[in-house]
């Protein structure tokens, strides 16, 4: 059932602050998911052979009043993960990727930025997203990597975001905006180039790419990470030679290989950020 969240005067000026607006990479990429060439390379494909093990969870008493899908671990946590859903929104796919974190130990919250929604068509989807109010879904996110850090069930010491495609760009932006996370993995999510905006980012970012992506364009990537490099930041890009969302199953660019290839980079990445006690330089240095 869809929830419809009621939002006061008073919460809006709340919202209106501390989260910046949209950049125009973001801009264009959501223009472009109304051309047709966008919606027939996204068709959708469902995953019938497994069932989600976790449960929703309620994110009511740490600053929003939305639910979010929680995965939990059979041991100890080592660390916390909040992933950030593509334009399909909170869906199966999403839900047991969140499972597939926590059996690798990682309490795992997916947070679902439609207010319930989810579809399988490609039309509604760009709808959704370009819909989609950023700061509203910053706190939304924020409110996952409190959950992980607050909650007396876990209070877990990290927490890193992973987000892909319209989740990537969140992703990177929550890096530069939430202050309580700790690491941030994007997939072929909309990039960055304000300097000014870059100067905020204080924490390891891994970013997987393609090459040939017609949408997060290899060239603003270029230009990303050069003023990542000119800023001095801790980041690594990894590059695939396949089309946008080349890692998930459900999409007609799905490529098994370099989805495997980017996960264990990811899992190395996670291992990184929930082993290092500090956020020294070099922390990419024999990573991959």
């Amino acid at each position: 059932m869809k929830r419809i969240r009621l939002i006061s005067v008073g919460l809006m000026i709340l919202i209106s602050v501390g989260f910046s607006e949209e950049n125009s990479n973001q801009k264009e990429f959501k223009e472009a998911t109304k051309t047709a060439q966008f919606i027939e390379a996204h068709p959708f494909k469902g995953d019938e052979s497994r069932k989600p093990k976790g449960n929703l969870v309620n994110l009511g008493d740490y600053g929003v009043d939305d639910f979010a899908y929680l995965a939990v671990p059979a041991q100890e946590p080592i660390g916390g993960v909040v992933l950030i859903h593509e334009w399909w929104g909170l869906n199966k796919h999403i839900k047991l990727t969140a499972d597939d974190y926590a059996a690798r130990g990682y309490v795992t919250i997916a947070v679902d930025l439609y207010n319930g929604t989810s579809t399988e068509d490609a039309t509604q989807a760009g709808a959704l997203m370009r819909e989609l109010n950023e700061k509203l879904a910053l706190k939304t996110i924020n409110a996952g990597v409190r959950f992980l850090k607050e909650s007396p069930r876990f209070k877990v010491g990290k927490v890193a975001s992973i987000g892909w495609c319209m989740g990537g760009g969140l992703s990177l932006q929550s890096a530069l905006q939430i202050e309580k996370l700790d690491a941030a993995v994007m997939y072929y999510g909309p990039v960055e180039t304000d300097q000014e905006k870059l100067e905020k980012l204080k924490i390891p970012l891994l970013g997987l790419f393609a090459t040939k992506d017609d949408w997060v364009k290899p060239a603003s990537v270029d230009e990303f990470e050069k003023k990542l490099t000119a800023l001095k930041k801790e980041y690594r890009f990894l590059r695939f030679d396949a089309a946008h969302a080349f890692a998930n199953p459900s999409n007609a660019n799905f490529k098994p290989e370099f989805a495997e290839q980017a996960s264990k980079a990811v899992l190395a990445f996670l291992h990184q950020v929930f082993t290092n006690p500090t956020k020294k330089a070099g922390f990419f240095e024999n990573l991959f």
